[in-house]
């Protein structure tokens, strides 16, 4: 799995080398057939692809998806927010969210609003 950033899409996401390589045959294809100068080598690898700068990634990905109709899967992975694991400090518990400003812990706050509800034998 690479590590694939575009700015374009606003996304940061792990990909298969295999799944990097059909972006970059769809590329290729597409500017073959619109008789397009690549701005990428032909013999590049997935590896050095993640490692180019972001322009030159979101040109491939833009072309690929455009040119692939088997590529647009691709832009619903790009829409979706990146989680990250939050631990709440207050009870412990963890969570996967996409922004912990924001993050109401549903574990306190069930607790909180659950208060003398409490039934004791």
């Amino acid at each position: 799995m690479l590590n694939l950033k575009s700015d374009y899409y606003d996304m940061k996401v792990n990909l298969s080398k295999g799944i990097i390589k059909a972006i970059i045959n769809s590329y290729f294809n597409y500017m073959d057939s619109n008789g397009l100068e690549p701005e990428i080598e032909r013999s590049i690898s997935p590896k050095e692809f993640v490692e180019l700068p972001s322009g030159s990634i979101d040109h491939v990905l833009y072309h690929a998806i455009e040119f692939d109709d088997n590529l647009h899967w691709l832009l619903d992975i790009f829409d979706k927010p990146e989680l990250e694991k939050f631990e709440c400090p207050d009870c412990g518990c963890y969570f996967m969210v996409d922004d912990r400003d924001d993050f109401i812990c549903p574990n306190c706050e069930f607790h909180e609003s659950n208060k003398g509800n409490i039934w004791r034998n």
